[in-house]
């Protein structure tokens, strides 16, 4: 017990005196995190309180393991999954410091959580199996190293979602941390547990310095550590205790980052059609501001739901395996309302924009087949008639109400060519454009107006007009046009 006891008050002391200087050489090299439209504080402050949390554990996981007597003469007595979370754990840190320092792209980020958690797998940690109640066990064979990559990813992803509150994303790593340690505790893993508990000692300690109105931040070096350690750690643990509840039981501790990141990226890439490495201010902490919360108030609360959903996880410790199957669903559909409560989960407006993009990507597709089709006649055009005569044919396949083409000469003639369907379209739902007709040389000018339906969607109609565009820019019409082409209309005849 006592190293125990060592592993987390040693790591919180150590984190209680690391963290001002830390702070303060945040504030000399500037590293300090102002406010912003989609940010909830109002000061400027330091950013890379991670640095504290990752030096206050480090410094105690050596001390500790010796204490427990794990570490005999050397390091020789680490087995290659732990090992490999220590050294994965430490280059996702360093990746987030560098993007506190220098600001990486999401895609980098990304690029270096998955190939840190292909360091986990290839270790021999891998999530290989999911129990499947009083139904079996389903063998993952190969699909466990993607299974895994993504489990990791996913938890790191979500704990840096969720750090937008004062204390809200270390809290909830405390918790995790915790219930980590249990469970290796449990299925004997003292490694990881003397690890974990270090984690949440150092947490604690960085907490007195983060909780509202924080004096401190703990940037992407912590959040992405603290992810990384936490997914890292769970899949750890189940590999040597062999049971699929050593990765639900955390799952459930840090079911809220995870049911905010799934939020985010629906949020995201379905109802705003952003990209999802992209920041906003939608994540469930910003609702409960919104619903008229105080900030330490939706911190609270959040760790209310934390604590149910964990305390009812915790079941699954004792019971069979089909009953800790219901009651890890049963978590996640408590989270899942709490979620739509707070209007985070928004099912019919995501299920109207998926059915609106489908319909509108079946339309663009349509319209790019016809500017491609038309594109060929459009190159081989060897006259004016030829040219107008394609540019009809597109204009009828991309359903536009008219277009014109208006040629002017120098001594002030002009005429005019129009297309227009038997069922022209009520000048109040047009969207019209005049664009010029590129390469007019010599002595003529030419400007090319297209009306365009609009049905509701602009961004049909403007799809419609860049194809046009690109079918002008495209055409070399001096050789073309003729000073005496005679003014015409052409109607479609089809209704």
């Amino acid at each position: 017990m006592k190293p125990y006891l060592l592993s987390y008050f040693g790591s919180l002391l150590a984190g209680l005196l690391i963290m001002p200087a830390v702070i303060a050489l945040s504030r000399r090299l500037g590293l300090v995190d102002k406010p912003h439209a989609r940010k909830i504080h109002s000061r400027p402050t330091p950013r890379v309180g991670g640095i504290g949390i990752f030096l206050a554990a480090a410094c105690m996981v050596g001390p500790a393991l010796w204490a427990q007597g794990l570490l005999g003469n050397g390091f020789g007595h680490i087995d290659r999954p732990f090992a490999a979370l220590l050294a994965a754990s430490a280059a996702v840190f360093m990746v987030g410091l560098l993007d506190d320092v220098h600001s990486m792209s999401g895609q980098v980020k990304f690029l270096a959580l998955g190939l840190s958690a292909l360091v986990v797998c290839a270790s021999g940690a891998r999530i290989d199996s999911l129990s499947i109640g009083g139904l079996g066990v389903l063998d993952l064979g190969i699909w466990s190293w993607p299974v895994t990559v993504l489990w990791i990813v996913g938890v790191t992803v979500g704990l840096n979602f969720i750090d937008g509150a004062d204390g809200l994303a270390g809290g909830i790593a405390a918790i995790a941390s915790v219930v980590i340690a249990v469970i290796a505790v449990c299925f004997e893993q003292a490694f990881l547990a003397l690890t974990m508990l270090a984690l949440a000692g150092a947490l604690c300690g960085f907490l007195f310095y983060n909780f509202n109105p924080a004096k401190t931040f703990m940037g992407d070096c912590g959040s992405m550590f603290l992810g990384f350690s936490l997914a890292a750690g769970a899949v750890v643990c189940a590999s040597g205790a062999g049971s699929i509840v050593a990765v639900a039981l955390p799952a459930v501790a840090l079911g809220v980052p995870i049911m905010d990141a799934a939020c985010t990226m629906v949020r995201r890439g379905v109802l705003e059609r952003r990209s999802i490495f992209k920041a906003e201010r939608g994540h469930i902490h910003h609702r409960l501001l919104d619903l008229g919360f105080k900030q330490k108030h939706a911190v609270v609360i959040l760790y209310a739901v934390t604590l149910v959903a964990t305390s009812l996880g915790a079941f699954m410790l004792v019971t069979a395996a089909w009953a800790s199957v219901a009651i890890f669903l049963c978590v996640f559909t408590l989270l899942f309302l709490v979620f739509q409560m707070v209007g985070s989960v928004r099912l019919r407006e995501t299920a109207e924009a998926i059915r609106g993009q489908r319909a509108l990507r079946k339309e663009l597709t349509h319209y790019k087949d016809s500017f491609e089709e038309i594109q060929l006649h459009i190159r081989v055009a060897r006259d004016f008639e030829q040219w107008w005569s394609a540019v009809c044919q597109a204009a009828a396949h991309m359903r536009l109400a008219w277009i014109s083409v208006k040629l002017a000469g120098d001594n002030g003639d002009t005429h005019t060519s129009v297309w227009r369907p038997a069922d022209a379209v009520g000048l109040s739902n047009l969207t019209i454009v005049r664009l010029p007709v590129a390469a007019a040389q010599g002595p003529l000018s030419a400007e090319f107006e297209l009306a365009v339906p609009f049905d509701g969607t602009l961004e049909s109609a403007a799809h419609r007009i860049t194809l046009f565009s690109r079918l002008l820019d495209e055409t070399d019409l001096s050789g073309l046009l003729s000073p005496t082409e005679p003014a015409k209309e052409t109607i479609d005849p089809r209704p």
